[in-house]
């Protein structure tokens, strides 16, 4: 054999050979991520911003809800020097030939004496809501009220206001014209779910449900169904969320009558996604005692028909590191997707829904293009036949804050 005297030769021939083949399979691996990126991926392609006249760190994109080509916004902490408040703020943007365009801003819903105006909105069609605190002469909070608005020769009116001097609202949510305003701290902490029924042009008390014992904190958070069918109120107490349908044949009548309760594995924070359709639907426990967050999947289990956690999406980050995974969440309208805000490392998360109904990963977002800023997926919420998904991030340039816009339009669907 003649492979010199120490086999040099053949290590030489053989490394070369070995670089030549990882060269290729790197060239290989990074054609199939520039076709992944070009056939599946979601793309940044506008930022909405705060108005000009409004530009006091306001935090523009604290909440936001989409419905048709109407989108509202809002900015809870506008800050009012002369009342030592966060007055806070809402917008309205209306779609026009594929831009967002400046519409409104929406009158308080009491003149004076309020705070965090749109820390909680909703939209449906021609109605939104918005929630905020009440305050006393002293400027401290005694209650909270909801201002709900209706789109009137193309001016948004304030309808009617729900104050209640006793409890706090924390979570609104709006659907196949239906209300749902959550006051966890209701009936000795029992909590309520006020359930408005829009009827002729006035939406119009319908039920109240109140949880069953005390410090269950029911409606903590709550969600409605794109076609008003199903409503779902949380309790921070325990983990339960509670499953109400809308049944048209009961003995007396058509009423809201609850079918299932579910146990989340979480008790402190537990936002809610809801598909328009009412399932599947998904809970989120952002400081979960892994401190990564998870978000757990609700369907109907093909044999029984119950309604049973079906997967469960566990966080990112490290351990200890609290990233607010699920803060936000937002299904597509046939959810097909689904959108997971962790505004803590200012990543969203978009997860595609195979045949089997399992829910993988296919992108994720850090960056709202230009603005920079480290709250990115504080607020959730798809648009233009679920083509677009639109992330606030309030903490965007330099404290205004923006909405950036992705195009999901070439995602592959799984």
């Amino acid at each position: 054999m003649t492979i010199g005297d120490d086999g040099s030769n053949v290590q030489l021939r053989f490394s070369s050979a070995l670089i030549t083949h990882m060269r290729s399979v790197l060239v290989c691996l990074a054609c199939l991520g520039c076709l992944s990126l070009c056939l599946g991926g979601s793309v940044w392609s506008a930022n909405i911003t705060s108005p000009e006249t409004f530009s006091d760190a306001p935090n523009f994109g604290d909440s936001l809800g989409v419905s048709g080509d109407w989108a509202i916004i809002g900015a809870a902490r506008e800050y009012r020097s002369e009342t030592d408040t966060s007055i806070g703020a809402v917008f309205m943007y209306h779609d026009l030939d594929g831009v967002w365009v400046e519409h409104s801003r929406l009158a308080p819903p009491t003149p004076e004496h309020v705070e965090y105006i749109g820390q909680i909105v909703a939209i449906d069609g021609e109605w939104a809501a918005v929630g905020c605190n009440t305050l006393d002469r002293y400027g401290r909070k005694t209650g909270s009220i909801v201002g709900v608005y209706h789109l009137v020769n193309d001016e948004w009116v304030l309808q009617f206001s729900n104050e209640d001097d006793s409890a706090f609202v924390y979570s609104v949510a709006m659907g196949g014209g239906v209300l749902v305003l959550g006051y966890p701290y209701a009936s000795r902490h029992a909590g309520e779910a006020l359930v408005y029924r829009l009827t002729g042009s006035e939406y119009v008390l319908e039920t109240t449900i109140v949880g069953a014992k005390r410090n269950a904190l029911v409606a903590a958070t709550v969600a409605v169904s794109a076609d008003g069918s199903r409503v779902l109120t949380g309790s921070q107490y325990d983990g339960q969320v509670y499953v109400y349908d809308y049944v048209c044949d009961t003995p007396v009548g058509a009423q809201w009558v609850l079918t299932t309760t579910v146990t989340a594995d979480c008790a402190v924070d537990m936002p809610l996604a809801i598909a328009s359709s009412g399932l599947p639907f998904a809970v989120a426990d952002w400081s979960s005692t892994t401190y990564h967050g998870a978000v757990q999947i609700f369907d109907s289990d093909e044999e029984t028909g119950d309604i049973v956690c079906v997967q469960t999406i566990p966080g990112g980050g490290r351990r200890g590191e609290l990233d607010n995974f699920g803060d936000s969440m937002a299904f597509s309208s046939d959810a097909s997707l689904l959108a997971v805000g962790a505004p803590e490392r200012s990543t969203l998360f978009i997860y595609a829904r195979d045949a089997s109904g399992m829910y993988s990963q296919v992108d994720r977002q850090t960056s709202c293009g230009t603005a920079e800023g480290n709250d990115l997926g504080s607020s959730l919420s798809f648009a233009r036949g679920d083509t677009l998904l639109m992330s606030g991030d309030p903490s965007a340039d330099g404290g205004t804050g923006v909405v950036a816009e992705f195009d999901v339009s070439m995602l592959m669907k799984i």
